[in-house]
């Protein structure tokens, strides 16, 4: 009774801690992106061991404050260390350690069990070995912790895989520490550990069983490895025999040691290299027989812990260790024959079944969108799902098809509250939204308007629409936004020549923060309004606050390019809540708020955005974290590749904000070879850019007062644009890198 009660209390507390990590891991944007090897069709929450393992910690603390039990060191030093290497694999997944460190810090974990419970193996006899030197076996022990631990970690890609395996193994402990009477001690606090940990699983699997809300991750895999490949030493400090607590440690998991063994042996005899992740271990083989990812990652679960179960069996029936080990390679034998020779003949192409939320959703349109492009990679495509079909098609059965409607409603408050904005208004497009914008902030005829020299001409153009004059200012080479200093220079300089200065656009260029801050502080000094252009910064933070909500007035971007797209679009952030219908009014032809006619007080614009377009953003703000965590991913990337380049420089990243990596560019030696990288890209169907040409290079405004410029030129000529769509695999990066680095080559 109290045991199961005990399971129950676990498996809730199991379930509770993943749902918890689940909603964590999004909020955090810890996610694990899909690439070319992957099984998962969407960004999927990846340190699900957190919570799988919230029922052992709870366990290890009561029952180290409670065990009477004076052999502790069996269930505790086993334990401990298996908690180290989760600790491991967890930082490992926050900042990709080298392979180097995370072997050695298995071997040293291994090495601390292997001390501490020294005094149990060392003179035992091993299976089908008998006794050896204490030395010998201590690296024969080694080699079988660390290569158990890495086995689990290589076999967690399907969903729930690695559960489902530790699962039955646990059961096949406790049935030996209930039921094996070789046990001179008690286990009884042994027991309670494991069905903790049993029951943290099924709490896990409970989110987990095909399709995956969240994975196990490299946390929960190299745990339950590296726990199951020491449990044998902790059982033997209990009372059974060395030999014997081995061959259950290898029966009940031996469906991975037989994977992982012919996958090693396999990559070995094709000169692969043996650490690289790839697709084909047996499991992978056999679940992409299947004509759904669900029902291949299901029946793949359920023959992994079939075979396990087996091995279970044969561990308590009678008959010669060497018997026993022929009947499972006959088994595996039968297994792979069935995999390649009559699933893999008739192999589908695993497909989605599931739809709607973030977490399990079809990518239905990535890189190459249509045949006819000119691209195979382009720079920054949307990444469109299931979800964007799903809202659109909800958004026309509701009849809103004009630009008014729920969908836009919805979207226009999930903004604001993203932002931490009180109230954003949804238009057509971000240049509508500075135009807007520069108008409440009280821009007319003949007033001055600093704008940086390195952006898109979008920020310059509405500044003349209404009759004003844009003034060029440098940018700060730190961050590539308008120069405080150079800003102050430039309205001290203007006003003394009798000139009006009315507002600042301040772009956050690419997404990197400006320094809005001292931005700001030479606005408020000199009497001058400051218009956030975030056209392509949506998700930038300054200071842990979004960028946009420094300034009078902000403007948002939603083209097709962004990091949230809506076809076409834009949003409009203003300050003074007064002005918020007026501009409201403006976007809509100048007409009266709740006019029940015709009646148009004010010139206006058509600049209202439609209910469908809102119901493709409504489904991108869903997953805008995902996309963020993924650009991030692709920056560090391209860092990392050429970080040995001496030419190389990445974008700037200052330390005063976070930005959202909507483009990642690189600057180079010169303009010869920048031009050379973009023409060799494009050469190989890869869409590169070069940078905004500098406004006071552009023909149009040869005329523009300009304060500087040299700054900007040098980042133009020196600089480009490297594709960085979120739906970019690994292949794709190592392709770009490729072509790069050898064009870079060739050019020196």
């Amino acid at each position: 009774m109290e045991i199961g009660i005990w399971f129950i209390l676990s498996f809730a507390a199991g379930a509770v801690g993943t749902w918890f990590t689940r909603a964590y891991a999004l909020r955090m944007g810890w996610l694990d992106h899909p690439n070319d090897r992957s099984f998962h069709d969407c960004p999927t929450p990846g340190i699900g061991g957190l919570g799988m393992l919230l029922p052992v910690v709870i366990g290890t603390c009561v029952a180290v404050l409670l065990c009477q039990d004076d052999r502790f060191i069996g269930w505790l030093g086993p334990l401990l260390p298996a908690f180290l290497v989760a600790i491991l694999s967890f930082i490992d997944d926050r900042f990709d350690l080298s392979r180097l460190i995370r072997f050695s810090g298995h071997m040293l974990c291994a090495l601390i069990v292997l001390f501490v419970l020294s005094r149990f193996w060392t003179g035992e006899a091993l299976p089908l070995i008998g006794e050896l030197p204490a030395a010998l076996t201590a690296i024969l022990l080694l080699i079988w912790i660390t290569g158990l631990t890495n086995s689990y970690n290589f076999m967690d890609g399907i969903d729930g895989l690695a559960a489902v395996q530790g699962l039955v193994a646990i059961l096949g402990w406790l049935s030996i520490l209930m039921g094996e009477f070789s046990i001179l001690y008690s286990a009884d606090t042994q027991i309670w550990i494991l069905l903790a940990l049993a029951g943290g699983i099924a709490g896990f699997l409970l989110l987990n069983w095909s399709p995956a809300s969240i994975f196990m991750g490299d946390i929960g895999s190299t745990f339950l490895g590296f726990y199951l490949a020491v449990l044998p030493l902790g059982v033997v400090a209990l009372g059974l025999p060395m030999d014997r607590a081995l061959e259950a440690g290898v029966f009940f998991v031996w469906p991975f040691i037989a994977d992982t063994g012919a996958t090693f042996v396999r990559r070995l005899i094709k000169r692969e290299r043996i650490f690289d992740a790839h697709r084909s271990h047996l499991y992978q083989v056999l679940a992409a027989t299947y004509p759904t990812r669900e029902k291949g990652h299901r029946m793949t679960g359920l023959l992994y812990g079939l075979l396990s179960l087996l091995g279970i069996g044969l561990y308590w029936s009678g008959g010669p260790l060497w018997a026993k080990l022929v009947v499972l390679v006959w088994i595996w034998i039968a297994v792979s024959f069935w995999t390649y020779g009559v699933r893999a003949a008739k192999q589908q192409p695993v497909e989605s079944t599931s739809t709607g939320d973030a977490t399990s959703r079809k990518t239905v349109l990535t890189t190459k969108p249509a045949t006819f492009m000119p691209f195979d990679i382009f720079l920054s495509p949307p990444e469109i799902t299931e979800a964007e079909f799903s809202a659109v098609k909800d958004a026309l059965s509701s009849g809103f098809i004009a630009p008014v409607g729920p969908q836009l409603q919805q979207f226009e408050k999930g903004l604001s509250n993203y932002l931490g904005l009180d109230e954003i208004q949804a238009v057509n497009s971000g240049t509508a939204a500075i135009h807007l914008g520069l108008r409440v902030i009280g821009v007319g005829p003949g007033d001055c308007v600093l704008c940086p020299d390195l952006t898109f001409i979008a920020s310059v153009n509405p500044v003349r629409y209404l009759g004003a004059e844009p003034v060029l200012v440098d940018v700060d080479p730190s961050n590539w936004g308008m120069d405080p200093e150079l800003a102050r220079v430039a309205i001290q300089t203007l006003r003394a020549e009798g000139r009006t200065v009315r507002a600042m656009v301040v772009v956050h260029a690419f997404g990197i923060p400006s320094r809005i801050e001292a931005l700001m502080q030479v606005a408020r000094e000199e009497d001058v309004r400051v218009l956030e252009d975030c056209a392509g910064a949506l998700g930038s933070r300054y200071d842990g606050k979004s960028v946009g909500s420094f300034g009078d007035a902000a403007a948002f971007s939603f083209n097709g390019n962004k990091v949230l797209t809506t076809s076409g679009g834009g949003a409009l952030y203003v300050r003074d809540k007064e002005m918020r219908e007026v501009t409201r009014s403006w976007a809509n032809q100048g007409k009266a708020k709740d006019a029940l006619g015709y009646q148009h007080d004010t010139i206006g614009y058509n600049y209202k955005l439609s209910n469908i377009c809102a119901a493709i953003g409504l489904a991108q703000l869903k997953t805008l974290d995902d996309r963020l965590f993924r650009k991030a991913a692709i920056f560090r990337y391209y860092a990392s590749a050429f970080a040995d380049l001496p030419g190389v420089a990445m974008m700037p990243c200052p330390a005063h904000g976070q930005g959202n990596y909507w483009l990642t560019s690189i600057r180079l030696e010169n303009q010869a070879v920048a031009e050379s990288v973009i023409a060799v890209l494009r050469e190989n169907g890869i869409e590169a850019s070069p940078m905004w040409k500098p406004m006071q290079m552009q023909g149009l405004n040869r005329d523009l007062r300009a304060f500087g410029g040299e700054i900007s030129r040098d980042i133009y000529i020196r600089s480009l644009s490297l594709p960085s769509g979120s739906s970019l695999t690994d292949a794709d990066l190592d392709r770009i890198c490729n072509i790069v680095r050898q064009q870079l080559r060739v050019a020196s």
